[in-house]
């Protein structure tokens, strides 16, 4: 479909495929370009259209997901998110870490970004990085495009939404099936201890796709749970907005390291937010220990067996600490230099 004929309603669709192939009616493409402000009313950051089942690039695509685009059931028309939190000021802060050539740490606030909408050049990202990381043999969902909304601006920068084929129309995330499992379990010592073993099996194999992300030469994103869709014993890899290639940004060295272990951390850290829960502290050093068990692999065990559960978690504290050198668990540091020069061995 070329977008031509959407530039007057507002938006410029940047599709790979036509509608006809996914059996998209366009008239509901249209319905996205119909409001050139933001809406008042939204629900979530994603509209979600269920498709007859077909398979585009490998992938069994049974939805088509907006990204970026809310959606309201009011009058069934799709519309951008809203709210003075979006678009009208008052930009979320967030903190973005990296680290110079001699490994100091340099916290600093990341770029002003609205919350739940997508500016277009993380938009054009997303669509970009699902087409990489497919291409490097990675699980992702099936990149369709991205589009421009002509007249929303954050900041005074563009906003747009990205297309994105489903296999999985609930859209399900790994944190949200945690969260249930863990309010279905009873307080009873076999359901709890069910519940952990569990929880530690999904750690390890969402930290494994995470170790397979680095390897094919990939970081960032903030990989946390919500980042990962777990269905059987395959995962998927979601939200590639902030993903980059560091060897294309020309970043080496110490730099890469810190990229490293900053996903690491944040990665740990969503697991640690439920380790830390009343319920399950006395199995924290399992639930943490399942991140470097997935990551690191078996051959890991004794420099895991040298650290304290908290060891995973210490990242934070350290970002209160501007320009300070690596100040890490030792074993840590050592796994992760390692698994550095092994993955840049193989590529």
């Amino acid at each position: 479909m070329s977008a031509a004929p959407l530039a007057s309603h507002g938006i410029t669709l940047e599709l790979r495929l036509l509608p006809g192939d996914l059996d998209l009616d366009e008239r509901r493409l249209l319905a996205v370009a119909r409001l050139e402000e933001a809406a008042d009313r939204y629900s979530g950051r994603s509209a979600i259209v269920d498709l007859p089942p077909a398979m585009v690039d490998g992938t069994f695509v049974r939805a088509v997901k907006l990204k970026g685009v809310g959606w309201t059931d009011t009058d069934g028309a799709f519309r951008p998110p809203s709210g003075d939190s979006y678009f009208a000021g008052g930009p979320t802060r967030w903190l973005h870490v990296d680290y110079d050539d001699e490994g100091r740490m340099l916290p600093e606030p990341a770029e002003d970004r609205p919350w739940g909408a997508l500016l277009l050049d993380r938009a054009r990202n997303e669509d970009a990085m699902l087409a990489r990381v497919r291409a490097a043999g990675l699980p992702a969902p099936a990149p369709l495009g991205c589009g421009r909304f002509e007249r929303l601006r954050f900041a005074g920068r563009p906003t747009g939404f990205v297309v994105i084929g489903l296999a999985d129309p609930d859209d399900r995330r790994a944190g949200r099936d945690v969260l249930a499992r863990e309010t279905a379990t009873p307080p009873e010592p076999a359901a709890e201890a069910g519940f952990v073993a569990w929880f530690t099996g999904l750690t390890r194999s969402v930290a494994a796709l995470q170790r397979r992300v680095h390897a094919a030469g990939f970081t960032g994103g903030g990989p946390h749970l919500g980042n990962f869709s777990a269905t059987g014993a395959k995962v998927t890899l979601h939200d590639l907005d902030a993903l980059e290639q560091p060897a294309a940004l020309g970043i080496t060295g110490a730099r890469l390291l810190g990229r490293r272990l900053r996903d690491y951390y944040v990665l740990a850290a969503s697991v640690g937010r439920r380790a830390y829960e009343p319920r399950w502290r006395a199995h924290r050093a399992a639930l943490l220990r399942a991140v470097g068990e997935g990551y690191f692999g078996a051959g890991a065990a004794p420099d895991l067996d040298r650290m304290q559960p908290f060891d995973h978690l210490r990242f934070w504290s350290q970002l209160q600490r501007e320009g300070s050198l690596f100040d890490l668990p030792e074993p840590l540091l050592d796994l992760m230099l390692r698994a550095l020069a092994a993955d840049q061995d193989v590529r």
